[in-house]
């Protein structure tokens, strides 16, 4: 028997998938099934163990709350002082995470294999800020979520990560069983 993997919504994996949205035809949105990424848990202060984590990663970790930083197509989103989410190739996935387990023999710094619990999507258009409005709070601050932040907050009670990438683009992952409950909020909302 063979299995073939399939996305949160059951399109082929590995592919951008467009998901129109009947309320809000100007905001395109799509499921990215070729989005890979590892979870960076860290034992110690992340100081501690962030430089030896870059090395391992090639990339440069942020440092503080909201701090996004890129590499390629490679991008680290700070979670907390001791923790980082390493979104990558899924086909990079499992090798970095064996080089930063045999870089770290002790555990002082671990990288979860992370790709199947997250569903990623992205709203882009003038008014894909809009949207996530209408199902949470973005930030306190003057201006929203910064272009190249990104938080942690619940979206429709939906635990999410959003990642403010560009002027009109975010990029959301959720968790991959709520992926579905989650589009279909995304469709039932009206921008009027």
């Amino acid at each position: 028997m063979s299995l073939d993997a399939v996305s949160s919504l059951g399109h082929a994996f590995g592919l951008i998938v467009d998901c129109p949205l009947s309320g809000a035809p100007d905001v395109k949105c799509r499921e990215h099934a070729d989005t890979g990424c590892l979870l960076l848990t860290s034992a110690v202060d992340g100081a501690q163990t962030a430089a030896a984590l870059e090395a391992c990663l090639s990339a440069t970790l942020p440092r503080g709350p909201g701090a996004v930083t890129r590499a390629g197509d490679r991008i680290a989103i700070w979670l907390s002082p001791r923790s980082w989410l390493f979104v990558c190739d899924p086909a990079e996935e499992a090798a970095l995470a064996v080089r930063v387990a045999a870089r770290f023999p002790d555990r002082l710094a671990h990288a979860s294999a992370f790709t199947d619990f997250l569903c990623w999507f992205s709203l882009e258009g003038r008014r894909a800020e809009d949207m996530l409005r209408q199902g949470s709070f973005i930030s306190l601050a003057r201006g929203g979520l910064s272009i190249g932040h990104a938080k942690r907050t619940p979206i429709n009670g939906v635990p999410s990560i959003v990642f403010h990438e560009a002027a009109e683009t975010w990029r959301i992952a959720v968790e991959r069983s709520r992926a579905a409950h989650f589009r279909n909020w995304l469709d039932s909302l009206t921008l009027d």
